[in-house]
């Protein structure tokens, strides 16, 4: 499932579903604490026992350069939980593939990119 297989970001879990339907494992590449993931994955996994997440976590900032890095031959199935500034530089490398998850049209705007079908939204929102 790696070979060809371009990065999908979402903001939302169940964008997980789409790109597993044929893996036994996914990889998730991903900037949140693991505090946050490990609640997550087991929601996921019992709604879906077939499938097992593999984490591959990271700072924003690196785990950016790794996909980067990894253009070539990518090895992340999904993209989750990266600030929209990585996404958006993501996207301008064509390293991401649309998806529009249920609810979309209940998102803000400002938290996703403009298109029709989306290639990333942003996973949280925060004031400074």
């Amino acid at each position: 499932m790696k070979q060809g297989t371009h990065l999908l970001a979402a903001a939302v879990l169940a964008a997980m579903t789409a790109p597993a339907l044929a893996a036994t494992d996914l990889t998730v590449y991903t900037a949140f604490e693991p505090e946050q993931l490990n609640e997550l994955k087991t929601a996921f996994e019992r709604q879906h026992p077939d499938i097992n997440i593999k984490w591959v976590r990271d700072s924003t900032g690196v785990v950016t350069a790794r996909l980067l890095a990894e253009k070539a031959q990518p090895k992340a199935d999904v993209v989750w939980g990266l600030a929209a500034t990585s996404l958006m530089q993501l996207d301008q490398q064509q390293m991401l593939n649309a998806y529009a998850p249920k609810g979309l049209d209940k998102l803000d705007s400002r938290f996703r990119d403009s298109k029709a079908e989306p290639h990333w939204i942003a996973p949280s929102a925060s004031t400074r």
